[in-house]
């Protein structure tokens, strides 16, 4: 599909890109494997978010929070019980905040902060993309197999044109990076390459 159409009205946003996920001090590191090729998909993130702020269009960076109690996760401690054990993603933590990286860019984006791994349910996200007229969401950040294709769902539902950066995303593995990127293009959505959204805009 040619999306020349549509790029006037796009945005980009930036999943989970916390400290939890992306550091390897973070949370997550201690309950699973390191998430592969970070430094790339670092890299390819900022580039996109640099892009979106010379051409002055929406972006989104969501987080995933959590009460001290848990209170607010609903099924995610009895599916992951390593979770609450790890004291992970807690509001306010260092664990839950962005990372370094992106701190420079936060006044440039809206925040959106979720406790599932959805941005749009419960959250102003469909609120902001109605207002701002937004058509095609550039989809980038952690993991793949998880928020990032469950981003990539529900702006397809919601009838937003869902494009996923595979380049500036990741997963556990590669086999499962690329598993995922697969079925977004099949059912979910499109994909492409940090360097196909950078020339789409230009």
């Amino acid at each position: 599909m040619n999306f020349e159409k549509l790029k006037q009205n796009a945005a980009l946003i930036v999943v989970d890109m916390q400290n939890c996920f992306c550091h390897e001090k973070g949370s997550y590191s201690k309950r699973v494997n390191a998430l592969v090729d970070m430094k790339t998909t670092k890299k390819n993130v900022l580039k996109l978010v640099n892009c979106f702020k010379q051409k002055r269009h929406p972006m989104f960076f969501c987080v995933v929070e959590f009460e001290k109690d848990y209170s607010n996760a609903g099924l995610l401690p009895i599916l992951k019980p390593d979770l609450k054990r790890n004291g992970s993603l807690i509001k306010g933590s260092w664990d839950a905040s962005l990372i370094d990286e992106l701190l420079p860019y936060t006044n440039d984006a809206i925040l959106i902060k979720k406790n599932t791994y959805d941005p749009f349910f419960k959250t102003k996200l469909m609120e902001f993309i109605e207002i701002k007229n937004i058509k095609l969401l550039f989809i980038c950040g952690v993991l793949v197999n998880v928020c990032v294709m469950v981003t990539a769902i529900s702006a397809f539902q919601n009838g937003i044109f869902p494009i996923v950066v595979c380049d500036a995303t990741t997963s556990t593995t590669q086999i499962e990076k690329e598993f995922s990127c697969n079925s977004i293009r099949k059912h979910f959505g499109w994909t492409m390459s940090s360097r196909n959204v950078t020339d789409l805009l230009a």
